[in-house]
């Protein structure tokens, strides 16, 4: 990265035109069965479609914390949303069984990568009851490969470099929907992503582009997705997925990770989320951090975006939200990036632009 050009945080770059062989660690908890798509929220979509048509589903419950975006797509479809109180301080899910009956499904959430405690045992559950859980934080999780869910999802994109990329599997072997096409939209919009990735990579490393020009290509991109027909995922980030060395960006991540949270933890305007959930074998997708109110989270905010560090909110809850813990959480919480991009000097300058 140019000196010049140094930031933390926001979009992945492209790492494609790096020098890559072909992954000896890529032990997917899908194998060889699982369905790609364009998107997490394709497969999503694509299963609550298939699970009303194959295994009479009429209701689907939702975590109350949880992407609002997704929701909203899941909205348009021909089944009924319901939602339950959980979220992240929760060490497992909250779910009430006995609100459940035959023909619902449940959507668990392993957030942040640090709940692995998702329901994996079949006793206890009313009979005609799917369980769904979302690995996106951590798709590679021993929670995800030791699975007993009926069926799981996750986003590829969030947690590796990839333009795009999400992927469907029922750990109980249970048939998928049909496989689906690369649509020309989806095509269009992974390829302007990877066009704004690679302006992006050009950028820090001091090329003559400009932030404007790749961030309005990620952008566009970003608020594109998971719109219209599920797809297939691209070509070209399917072939990168089997090249990109997983454990070691995994093992890279938790000990960075470790190294914010030592540095960071005993801070006086804020404090380190430490979740009861969080195992040594998971690997969290972010340190979490709570700030005192929401217009401490918005100074301090404001405060690592003037040194060019920029923290995620996941997820903004509505002030409407019926659930008053998840919108003080949300309110309240930055997560800052600490993937396989940052050495340890990078991480000491978020520490020092956290606890000037």
């Amino acid at each position: 990265m140019h000196p010049e050009r140094w930031e933390h945080g926001s979009d992945y770059g492209s790492i494609a035109g790096q020098t890559l062989g072909a992954s000896a660690d890529a032990d997917h908890p899908w194998a060889e069965a699982g369905q790609t798509y364009g998107c997490g929220r394709d497969a999503l979509c694509a299963l609550v479609e298939h699970g009303v048509q194959t295994r009479s589903w009429r209701r689907l419950w939702l975590p109350s914390y949880f992407c609002e975006d997704v929701v909203a797509a899941l909205d348009s479809l021909p089944i009924e949303i319901l939602r339950f109180a959980d979220g992240p301080w929760s060490p497992e899910p909250s779910i009430v069984r006995e609100q459940l009956v035959t023909g619902d499904a449940c959507l668990l959430v392993n957030y942040f990568g640090t709940r692995d405690r998702l329901g994996v045992e079949t006793e206890g559950w009313p009979p005609g009851i799917d369980i769904v859980q979302d690995h996106t934080h951590d798709p590679w999780s021993p929670g995800a490969h030791c699975s007993r869910a009926s069926y799981a999802v996750a986003s590829l994109r969030k947690t590796l470099p990839l333009p795009d990329g999400g992927v469907l599997w029922s750990p109980l072997g249970l048939p998928l929907p049909p496989a689906p096409q690369l649509t020309e939209a989806h095509a269009a919009r992974a390829a302007e992503r990877r066009e704004g990735m690679e302006m992006k990579t050009a950028y820090l490393a001091g090329g003559d582009v400009s932030k404007d020009a790749f961030r309005a290509r990620l952008l566009n991109s970003e608020q594109s997705f998971g719109g219209g027909q599920p797809s297939a995922m691209s070509k070209e980030s399917r072939a990168l997925l089997d090249r990109l060395p997983i454990a070691d960006f995994r093992r890279l991540r938790r000990e960075n990770h470790r190294y914010l949270a030592e540095r960071l933890t005993g801070s006086t305007t804020f404090e380190v989320f430490h979740p009861q959930s969080s195992t040594a074998q998971g690997c969290p997708l972010a340190l979490v951090i709570l700030c005192p109110s929401q217009a401490a989270r918005e100074d301090l905010r404001r405060r690592c975006i003037e040194a060019r560090i920029y923290p995620a909110i996941l997820w903004a809850s509505p002030a409407a939200h019926d659930v008053e813990a998840d919108v003080a959480f949300s309110s309240r919480m930055l997560a800052l990036h600490c993937d396989m991009r940052y050495e340890r000097e990078d991480l000491d300058r978020v520490v020092g632009a956290l606890l000037r």
